[in-house]
C-alpha cells in the first residue's frame, strides 16, 4: 500500500495500491466475530480502474478501494448501499491483490444493495470494490461489513449452505 497516499486529499481509495485501511489497519481474527464495519463514501468523481465479472460495463464505471486483513478463516457479508435512485451497484472482492484472477465473489443489483452474503474466507488480504453497472452512476453510499465465527457444525440442514466450511452438506 502506498503510505504517501494518506497525505494528499482524494488520493484513498483511488485504486488497489491506495485502498482505504478497514478496521483502522488492524487484521481481523475469529476473536472478532460478530464485528461489524460501516463506512461511507462515493464514487463521485472517482477514477474507472476496476472491474469484475459480474458486470462487463463495470470496468467504465468510477469506484472505491478498501482493505482489510483476516486472520482466520471466517464468514463475512459486505453491502454496498447507495444514495439515490437509478443507481445499479456492484461490489467486488479479490484476494491477495486486484487482478481478474484474484477475483472472490461479486455482486450487482437493479435496486436495493449490493451483497456479498455470508462468503467463506481463508486467511489473506482482501480488496473491496465498491463500482457500479454503468460508466454513469458515480454516488454516495453505505459500505458495511459483518464478520462471523464458522461454526462446529452445521446450522441448517435443509439450507444447501456448508456453514461449517468443511466441503459437505450435511442433512437430515
Amino acid at each position: 500500500l502506498d503510505d504517501d497516499c494518506l497525505e494528499v486529499d482524494g488520493c484513498q481509495s483511488e485504486s488497489c495500491l491506495t485502498a482505504f485501511p478497514m478496521h483502522d489497519g488492524v487484521p481481523v481474527a475469529e476473536a472478532d466475530a460478530g464485528l461489524s464495519l460501516v463506512y461511507p463514501g462515493a464514487t463521485i468523481g472517482m477514477a474507472s480502474d476496476h472491474a469484475g465479472s459480474c458486470e462487463e460495463a463495470t470496468a467504465a464505471a468510477p469506484d472505491a478501494v478498501y482493505t482489510f486483513e483476516l486472520l482466520d478463516p471466517m464468514r463475512v457479508t459486505i453491502s454496498h448501499d447507495f444514495d439515490g435512485t437509478l443507481y445499479y451497484p456492484a461490489l467486488y472482492l479479490f484476494a491477495g491483490g486486484c487482478g481478474p484472477d484474484e477475483e472472490v465473489a461479486c455482486a450487482t443489483a437493479t435496486s436495493g444493495a449490493a451483497v456479498l452474503e455470508s462468503v467463506f474466507l481463508e486467511p489473506n488480504i482482501y480488496f473491496v470494490v465498491v463500482d457500479a453497472s454503468f460508466e454513469t452512476d458515480e454516488q454516495a453510499f453505505v459500505l458495511e461489513l459483518l464478520f462471523e465465527a464458522i461454526p462446529e457444525t452445521e446450522t441448517d440442514g435443509t439450507d444447501a449452505v456448508d456453514d461449517d466450511a468443511d466441503g459437505f452438506l450435511h442433512c437430515c
